[in-house]
């Protein structure tokens, strides 16, 4: 399969630049509406040059002298338990006064023999396995809740980083009833959120029959499910959002386990992975670990069977990845296969994970995550720039979600689990396997800072995601988003000896027009860098002598490149192979009604304007109506997907179970400016006036009304939008964006003017300029 990517869509956003102003962070200020805490201000310490820039040693893992533990070996112990557990971390300097900090983590076993082979730590030691040798993990969840009566014992981090249970999530509380959807219309939502008609009042858990609080944080049994992020295995053992599981043994509607019993209640054994014969799978029933599944644990089996590349593995909850996450619960994942694998790549103390991520602290040193506060004082303050308590802004649909952020932002860069951390190294070359691990920050590194003098070594990708590229693609800047991977090899070599190469960062958050870590343009007038201590990663210090005569590994100017090259699809697709289907699929995003009568935030991202379960799309359960699932690509098929961004932001695509490859990136008229520019005609997607309050409608809007529509002189339409008589209510100019949630406007399985299915009008007349091929690094 391969995927066009349609580039992205930006305009100005009032909410970033809201954001831009709120730096400043009140002493008085909670993150947690369960645990009081005094935020940690990483800005003002490094304009006082009290930030622990370049203090900490970076934490590593595999071989060599500078390694802090090593990675675990899954050929050597093919049966891993790895448990989810609460632990103590030292995070921020305890030399600073700080404490350590209370974290998610995961501790890997044996299963045969319940040796530990890796400790819990933030991010989790690293599991190497080999190609076409299964591995086999029983994911224990051991999670403490939070207990009011000792909010510093266990359960803390459950108190430190708010689960708002009125979302659509991994709820425990109700696993038998209907996953609570998220509404077609406000007026639903208040019905399917039995708080928000009464704040304050108490109801009968269906399910638990317990007494529950409204507009409570939840700090019940704490749902998770591991996902080997970038594996083509079997859906059983994927780790989907509602195959989630409890330490008390409460399991989500999508919950899968291997079962010595196939078929058994506790999900199903069988497999069609190429490698879990019936033999194996019955082997494998014989072991006591796996013949009785505990009730807080799910046994996958991973083949290993696809390319070697850097996998990681991460929770992934519904409604609570983000959380959980955050928590600590994510680490490295990788698959060997040396002969197909780029020879003599560094290796050993010269191969190296760096998971880089952003986070918030209090003064304390714990983690400090933002939620909705329940403080009407506070949340006035957010977003004002005059001690402001709210760096992430205020929840952005306090009357729909009060405790929900979807997106956070730190103001300290963390890498491996260390602040702003130091690595030694030899002048030489190093592979560094980078995994932006952040919950919405892309990063543009650059190793050297050129401002203050550095020489820049050279820097070369080697690969990305799960691959490695035919050959070594050399680059200035290194452009990641949220769960992308790249393998860089670094010469060191090219620096003086006892210099230091500073890591750096230029992308703002979120990408491309929020908070800058670098001064900026700004109507004009020059300005100071919102978060400048996050232009700063980490340092690298060529001070360790080299080790040997000489570098052996191999000199990525001439190779280091992939022993069989990939089939590129950029170049067959030329020779006339067969797409077998053409799909284009919409990302549409609506707002929320915010605090004090301000516009709200993202409500929801939808594909295809759809819901979770198409069903609850009548315009996707029309076509579907057995089960919704409208993207169903056969085994062995090529589809071309064009993803056309119609939201404000970056979204980094992520598919599971199968790889694919960047075709091109191509731009469109959003608003009618580009392709007549003399007299819009709404373009793509269309635009309000925010002179005059016209709307000039798009071709996908139009789409929603019924033929024959005519409109008024504001542009507003005279018939009401064609979504199957619901009525449907949306904060956004209803117009402008109707029948959210409804699905794509049109017959989803007839192919529109560019010969795509997918419900949505043509694209292809409002493309602007030459499609854009993928940069070499990213093939």
């Amino acid at each position: 399969m391969y995927w066009r990517r349609n580039s992205i869509y930006y305009r100005a956003s009032l909410m970033l630049m809201l954001l831009g102003a709120g730096l400043l962070i009140a002493g008085s200020a909670r993150a947690s509406d369960l645990v009081s805490q005094t935020p940690y201000d990483a800005k003002a310490a490094f304009l006082a040059n009290t930030a622990p820039l370049f203090t900490s040693p970076l934490p590593v893992f595999g071989p060599g002298y500078n390694a802090a533990l090593p990675r675990v070996n899954a050929t050597a112990h093919p049966y891993l338990t790895v448990k989810m557990v609460e632990f103590n971390q030292q995070v921020m300097p305890a030399s600073l006064g700080f404490g350590k900090a209370r974290l998610w983590g995961y501790e890997t076993l044996d299963s045969t023999t319940g040796k530990v082979l890796a400790p819990p730590i933030w991010p989790g030691v690293t599991v190497e396995a080999k190609r076409n040798k299964p591995t086999v993990i029983t994911y224990q969840n051991d999670l403490p809740s939070f207990n009011p009566g000792n909010p510093n014992g266990p359960g803390l981090v459950q108190g430190l980083i708010t689960s708002d249970p009125t979302i659509h999530w991994a709820n425990p509380l109700d696993p038998t009833s209907a996953p609570v959807r998220f509404p077609a219309t406000m007026a639903d939502m208040m019905k399917h959120n039995p708080c928000m008609e009464t704040p304050t009042a108490t109801f009968t858990d269906p399910y638990t029959k317990a007494t529950i609080k409204c507009n409570q944080p939840f700090t019940g049994p704490q749902p998770t499910v591991p996902h080997l992020h970038g594996a083509e295995i079997p859906s059983y053992y994927d780790g989907g959002p509602d195959g989630w599981f409890t330490p008390t043994g409460i399991d989500g509607p999508g919950y899968s386990t291997f079962n010595a019993l196939d078929g058994g209640a506790k999900g199903t054994g069988y497999t069609k992975g190429p490698l879990a014969s019936t033999s194996y799978r019955k082997n494998l029933a014989k072991q006591s670990f796996i013949a009785k599944p505990g009730t807080n644990q799910a046994t996958y089996i991973y083949d290993n069977a696809q390319e070697p590349g850097t996998l990681w593995f991460h929770d992934h909850g519904l409604g609570i990845t983000r959380t959980n996450v955050s928590s600590g619960l994510e680490a490295f994942y990788f698959i060997r296969q040396p002969a197909r694998e780029p020879q003599k790549l560094p290796a050993g103390a010269y191969e190296i994970e760096m998971a880089i991520q952003d986070r918030q602290f209090d003064s304390k040193g714990q983690l400090y995550f933002p939620d909705g506060y329940n403080n009407g004082t506070v949340l006035a303050g957010c977003g004002t720039g005059v001690n402001d308590p709210c760096l992430n802004g205020p929840p952005p649909n306090p009357a729909i979600h009060p405790f929900w952020i979807p997106e956070s932002i730190g103001d300290v860069a963390v890498v491996n689990g260390a602040p702003w951390p130091v690595l030694k190294v030899e002048p030489r070359r190093y592979l560094f396997r980078l995994l932006d691990g952040a919950n919405a920050r892309m990063w543009n590194l650059t190793f050297g800072d050129a401002a203050k003098g550095e020489s820049l070594p050279p820097v070369y990708v080697v690969g990305n995601d799960d691959n490695y590229l035919d050959a070594p693609a050399p680059v200035s800047t290194l452009l990641i988003a949220p769960g992308q991977r790249d393998y860089v090899i670094v010469d060191f070599s090219k620096v003086p000896f006892g210099s230091n190469v500073t890591l750096t960062n230029d992308a703002p958050v979120p990408y491309p027009g929020g908070l800058s870590p670098v001064p900026y343009t700004l109507a004009g007038m020059q300005q100071p860098a919102d978060q400048p201590q996050m232009h700063y990663i980490m340092r690298f210090q060529v001070t360790v002598p080299l080790k040997g005569k000489k570098d052996t590994s191999c000199n990525p100017t001439v190779a280091c490149k992939r022993p069989t090259p990939l089939v590129s699809l950029n170049t067959v697709t030329k020779g006339g192979v067969k797409v077998d289907k053409h799909r284009e699929v919409t990302l549409k995003e609506f707002e929320g009604i915010g605090q004090f009568g301000n516009p709200g935030g993202p409500a929801e991202v939808l594909v295809q304007n759809t819901k979770w379960d198409g069903l609850v799309s009548p315009g996707i359960g029309k076509d579907f109506p057995v089960d919704g699932i409208s993207e169903l690509p056969q085994q062995g098929a090529i589809e071309e997907w064009d993803i056309v961004n119609l939201t404000i932001d970056a979204h980094p695509m992520h598919t599971h179970l199968v790889q694919f490859q960047i075709l091109n990136r191509q731009s469109f008229d959003t608003d009618g400016t580009l392709t007549n520019p003399t007299k819009p005609g709404g373009g793509y997607i269309g635009y309000l006036n925010p002179t005059t309050g016209a709307v000039v409608l798009g071709a996908w809007a139009k789409a929603f009304y019924p033929s024959g529509t005519t409109f008024d002189s504001t542009g507003a339409p005279s018939n009401p939008p064609e979504c199957n008589g619901l009525s449907y209510v949306n904060p956004d100019h209803a117009a402008f964006n109707p029948c959210p949630a409804y699905g794509p406007p049109l017959s989803y399985l007839v192919a529109n003017g560019d010969g795509a299915i997918g419900g949505n009008p043509a694209v292809g007349p409002y493309l602007v300029g030459s499609p854009t091929a993928p940069s070499a690094y990213e093939a």
